[in-house]
């Protein structure tokens, strides 16, 4: 089986081959180096599976997911995030990911997940099948938040995790006056007035778990 992961952690081929190795014996790794250019790594070269973790390209990370998905369609695709699945699991499936799984999801799901995949199935845990359930519940509009871009969703993260301005410039690269545009968007499209109400929100739709910053 030939994967290729794009995780970021240092440790996580290691990480990877440990939890995969004895259900896939014929496991071959490969992971992405920092200075290879992802869409050329992915399209020219035969994968079993792809894992991608998104929130390595910021706002671009779902862009690039859509691109894959337009240009390999056959190709078993499961997302990895650090972020909440209340924001992120329902925009990965509609994005073209095939499996959807949390960083704290891996141990118990890696090996069923590229089971699924390795099958012709899509994969979702439990929990997340879940939230996409009451997510669907809603009408077509969705919740408020995820109408947000995915530059804003990330200001809005750091934002409720705490951060300043500054600090959010300074993390994203941004300048101070971006930031408060950003943040002035997405108080409109939750239809709120100042970050107080936006913590009021994330714990209302329960957005600050572990991950979430």
């Amino acid at each position: 089986m030939r994967l290729l992961i794009n995780d970021p952690m240092p440790q996580a081929p290691l990480q990877w081959t440990s939890l995969l190795s004895k259900a896939f014996p014929q496991l071959e790794l490969v992971s992405l180096k920092a200075d290879e250019p992802l869409l050329e790594k992915v399209i020219y070269h035969d994968w079993d599976i792809f894992a991608f973790y998104p929130d390595a390209f910021g706002r671009e990370g779902f862009d690039l997911l859509r691109e894959i998905r337009k240009r390999k369609p056959l190709l078993p695709i499961l997302v990895i995030s650090d972020l909440t699945p209340e924001l992120i699991a329902l925009r990965a499936i509609k994005s073209g990911a095939s499996a959807f799984l949390t960083r704290d999801d891996l141990a118990v799901d890696l090996v069923p997940a590229f089971q699924h995949l390795l099958n012709g199935k899509k994969y979702i845990n439990n929990r997340t099948a879940e939230l996409i359930a009451v997510s669907l519940e809603y009408d077509q509009h969705g919740l408020p938040h995820e109408s947000l871009s995915d530059r804003e969703l990330n200001v809005f993260q750091l934002i409720v995790s705490g951060k300043t301005i500054a600090e959010i410039g300074e993390q994203l690269h941004l300048s101070n006056n971006t930031i408060n545009t950003y943040r002035s968007r997405i108080l409109d499209k939750l239809n709120l007035s100042n970050n107080q109400e936006l913590e009021q929100y994330a714990k209302l739709y329960k957005l600050t778990d572990k991950g979430f910053s």
